[in-house]
């Protein structure tokens, strides 16, 4: 490669930690209608604005977007509180200071003119080099986008015209935490990214008072294991979101990706289910195994400065994983064996003991202890896939890396460098 394209690419990697300048941040949560506006909205829009302030971002330099905005009327639907005798949900009216000094933080209603006029805020406000973090928590629509009060819909074009205000020098970090939110992917560009709870046909599920990934993500922002220059980047922020996520059958992506995918080089490519019967040659892993191996024998005879970022990252991520996966393997064996299995055969046994006048009395009973070990299960086998689908990214752009073009590795390199930019 020329000396020229290797220094283009060497400064391109020094750019991960360059200085940033001012940062932004934008909360969305539009919550439908009252009777679909959850509080575990108004907690996420909590969370994620201290996670912000956390972080250094100004007071003023926070704009939210919240249901009815500073509306009087009631905007959110609060459940019952068992342990002040409170039995039915209440329709309340969130306050609208977040920081409970009074002073108001919701600034506009979640409404396609609220969009418009913060962003058309920030295109008075930010300057080349400034960083914005947009943080969406609300409902989605397949066909529709985001789905804003009064259920209005707000689509990923209209997101993308809203962009288009800002200056192109500006760094944008988009988090959904949406049903669909995948289609918000479909932003990517060189200076924006985007990380998602779900992808762009799949629903997600929460709990009643908060959402575990949303509470993770803002987690890892106040309190980073990982950090750069002393502050956790969005990829970091995600991984901590998606690995605190422990609803089963969720995917969790980022616009590299979408990228790569889009490059025809999915990350989806290794077939769990194509070994059968006698037929089976080598398990999946092994085949994994193997291509990573082929990979990285090219890699050391390569004069590339490609390999920096193999080297730094990715083989390392994919060393990190098999580790994590034989580990979690090992004591999910144990679990089946020692646990989960001789927990449920017990329960069977003890359900043939009851007369039929017991097991009507006492089913809901036995239904909830089955359910409970079904969901232990559920959950220790999707820390295995979320894994096994670490590995097949690492692996989707160890591939990608090793054809890519010029272009492909500048556009490449400018998605990464968004991603692992410092909130």
């Amino acid at each position: 490669m020329k000396l020229k394209t290797f220094l283009h690419l060497t400064l391109i990697l020094i750019g991960f930690t360059a200085k940033a300048g001012e940062t932004y941040g934008v909360i969305l949560s539009g919550g439908y209608n009252l009777k679909n506006n959850h509080y575990r909205y108004y907690n996420s829009t909590q969370e994620m604005y201290s996670a912000f302030r956390s972080a250094g971002i100004k007071r003023d330099n926070i704009t939210t977007l919240y249901a009815d905005g500073a509306d009087k009327g009631t905007d959110t639907i609060k459940p019952p509180n068992l342990w002040t005798l409170g039995f039915e949900n209440q329709e309340i009216n969130t306050p609208t200071s977040l920081e409970g000094d009074g002073k108001q933080d919701i600034k506009y209603p979640a409404s396609p003119s609220g969009i418009s006029a913060t962003f058309d805020d920030l295109a008075k406000k930010v300057k080349p080099g400034d960083n914005l973090v947009f943080f969406i928590t609300d409902h989605g629509s397949k066909y529709e986008g985001v789905y804003l009060w009064n259920g209005k819909s707000y689509s990923v074009k209209d997101l993308q015209r809203q962009l288009s205000k800002l200056p192109s020098t500006v760094t944008v970090q988009i988090a959904t935490n949406i049903c669909y939110g995948g289609q918000l992917l479909q932003l990517t560009s060189p200076n924006v990214c985007v990380v998602s709870n779900s992808t762009d046909d799949e629903t997600t599920s929460s709990n009643t008072y908060d959402d575990p990934f949303a509470s993770s993500f803002a987690d890892a922002i106040k309190n980073p294991k990982k950090n750069t220059k002393g502050k956790p980047s969005l990829m970091d922020a995600f991984e901590e979101g998606r690995d605190g996520d422990k609803w089963e059958n969720k995917h969790h992506l980022t616009s590299i990706d979408y990228f790569i995918e889009k490059q025809n080089t999915s990350f989806r490519t290794t077939d769990a289910g194509a070994c059968c019967g006698n037929n089976c040659q080598q398990s999946p892993i092994t085949s994994l195994q193997n291509e990573i191996a082929d990979i990285s024998n090219y890699l050391s005879g390569v004069n590339d400065p490609r390999k920096v970022y193999y080297e730094k990252y990715l083989k390392q991520k994919l060393k990190d994983t098999a580790d994590s996966l034989n580990s979690f393997r090992i004591k999910y064996s144990q679990w089946v064996r020692s646990g989960y299995q001789a927990d449920i055969d017990k329960l069977k046994t003890q359900w043939a003991s009851l007369s039929a006048t017991e097991k009507q009395k006492l089913r809901p009973k036995y239904t909830e202890l089955a359910e409970k070990l079904r969901n232990e299960d559920g959950r220790q086998r999707k820390a295995i896939d979320d894994l096994e689908d670490d590995q097949k990214r690492a692996l989707a752009e160890m591939k990608f890396l090793k054809n890519a073009s010029e272009g492909q590795l500048q556009k490449y390199y400018s998605i990464r460098r968004c991603l692992e930019h410092a909130i």
